[in-house]
């Protein structure tokens, strides 16, 4: 029986031994999981043998968390190293920009470390397996504003996406908040978000709820 081959690069022994456990439950008893806890340690292990994994925290040592170059330096060799892997990006510090890096470059996930639950890992490998870009990224600070509507009928993307629309900042179209919107979803295409607010509208307009502002 084939072996599933999985290199965590990780540099806190806590975080790397819980990783592997959830990672052993999720993909089974014949899975064989290695970590390194510096660069230098995993580009040999991924020169040495052939992943079908790879799993990153970008801040390691000898680099800089806090720096956009350095964590990118370090999300890029790792994808080079293994262009043919399926990798996983992992950050404390998550942000929309290195996000639509992560996508560019091929990786399969990008998700923050933060509130990372066994429930949400799995969620995120399986989505993974099919073939999904999965970006998952801190819901954004609501933005102030003097009215915001909740409806029970509305689902939580429904509500939100309507609510973005409501308090968008003049000159912002809706296209551009459904865009914001894609990116901190992890969504393809923007035109997802719109059949969102569109059901929205629809089942307000339907029981003459929708604002008239």
């Amino acid at each position: 029986m084939q072996i599933f081959q999985v290199l965590v690069i990780e540099d806190q022994p806590l975080y790397g031994d819980m990783l592997q456990r959830r990672l052993k439950r999720f993909f089974g008893k014949q899975t064989l999981i290695l970590v390194a806890g510096t660069l230098e340690r995993a580009k040999h292990l991924l020169r040495d043998s052939e992943f079908d994994l790879v799993v990153t925290d970008v801040g390691l040592p000898g680099f800089d968390p806090t720096s956009e170059a350095d964590r990118l330096t370090v999300i890029r060799e790792v994808a080079a190293a293994a262009s043919e892997t399926t990798h996983i990006v992992m950050t404390g510090s998550p942000t929309v920009g290195e996000s639509e890096e992560c996508r560019r470059l091929g990786c399969a996930a990008y998700i923050g470390k933060n509130g990372l639950g066994s429930d949400l890992l799995q969620n995120i490998l399986s989505r993974t397996t099919d073939g999904e870009f999965v970006a998952q990224l801190p819901e954004a600070e609501e933005p102030e504003a003097d009215f915001r509507l909740h409806y029970s009928d509305l689902t939580q993307r429904e509500e939100e996406i309507f609510n973005r629309v409501l308090q968008r900042t003049p000159g912002t179209t809706r296209t551009e908040v459904f865009e914001e919107a894609k990116k901190l979803w992890g969504l393809k295409s923007g035109e997802t978000v719109k059949k969102y607010y569109k059901t929205a509208r629809a089942k307000l307009a339907r029981n003459g709820l929708l604002p008239k502002i």
